[in-house]
């Protein structure tokens, strides 16, 4: 597989999940120490007890709030424009300040840390400070392991982008050695697209055929057989699912069908190949029928590639 391929594939998954930022806590100031009065005599040493941790008061929280969705939505947009570095700066900003307005509203603001936090990782790899996105990446998937299992609909979409970054990372990092780690993070991002397209399929499946696809590919590269071909089966799984409930998304089917018919004859499953370049086949010549003229070359091709391979 050429290897330009991959980063355009990446970032094109990248701004179609949306992906948003993220920081460290960016803290309120602390309150101003009082000056201590002049002892008119020594007096012996007394332990203090650590002062008591302050929320931020309702001035301050308008304040945060504020400055967090100004610079949210201010990243957001410098991300768009591929302004990396100052998207990254906004988004660690914006983080800081919702880590603080959290303590005040425990529900509303952590899944807006969280989307800063995908954000700043994102920024950071596309600027090229992979050490950095690597450690704000392993920090965000550690934040998001507890609330995505209580709350899988808010959390697990961040889940599934911080595994896509981080394999990414990985892979940026080291390509001749992150076969595993880079597998590992894929497939917990297809663990978690799948497991939101449960029940949002046509909203979730498209991302998880995104990834299934990059899947296959990394498979390809590292030459992992077996997974690939696992991945394959998946992806053409999730593409029926899709057909089926879009029926847009049929020929997409029929590419699907064909594109795994040849590699299970490139790895030698040839019964498997030939049934599903058939059923791709049938696929066109329905959409033929229903549509005249609008795929009769796509037809031509598919049969003409069953032709070639069947004995």
């Amino acid at each position: 597989m050429p290897s330009s391929i991959r980063p355009i594939i990446r970032l094109s998954l990248v701004l179609m999940l949306g992906l948003m930022l993220g920081a460290p806590p960016a803290g309120l100031a602390a309150p101003a120490k009082k000056k201590a009065a002049p002892a008119a005599a020594p007096a012996p040493a007394a332990e203090t007890a650590p002062a008591p941790e302050t929320e931020p008061d309702e001035g301050e929280a308008l304040i945060d709030l504020e400055s967090a969705e100004t610079s949210r939505q201010r990243a957001k947009e410098l991300y768009e424009r591929q302004q990396y570095p100052t998207a990254a700066e906004l988004a660690h900003l914006a983080a800081g300040h919702y880590e603080q307005l959290a303590k005040i509203d425990p529900d509303r603001f952590p899944p807006l840390q969280m989307e800063c936090l995908a954000l700043e990782t994102a920024s950071l790899r596309q600027a090229g400070e992979l050490d950095s996105a690597y450690r704000t990446g392993l920090n965000l998937l550690e934040k998001l392991k507890a609330p995505a299992k209580r709350d899988p609909a808010t959390y697990l979409p961040f889940l599934a982008q911080t595994n896509q970054e981080l394999a990414e990372t990985v892979y940026a990092l080291n390509p001749e050695s992150s076969a595993r780690p880079v597998l590992a993070y894929r497939q917990a991002a297809v663990a978690a697209y799948a497991a939101l397209s449960r029940t949002a399929p046509a909203e979730y499946l498209p991302p998880l055929l995104g990834e299934l696809s990059i899947l296959v590919l990394d498979c390809q590269e590292f030459n992992l057989d077996e997974e690939r071909f696992t991945a394959m089966g998946e992806l053409l799984a999730a593409s029926r699912r899709l057909a089926g409930i879009v029926p847009g998304e049929r020929p997409a089917l029929a590419r699907n069908l064909i594109e795994y018919g040849e590699n299970m004859f490139l790895m030698g499953r040839t019964e498997p190949g030939l049934a599903a370049m058939r059923e791709g086949v049938d696929v066109y010549r329905e959409l033929e029928r229903a549509h005249p003229g609008a795929y009769g070359k796509a037809l031509q091709e598919a049969e003409f590639i069953l032709g070639s391979h069947q004995p």
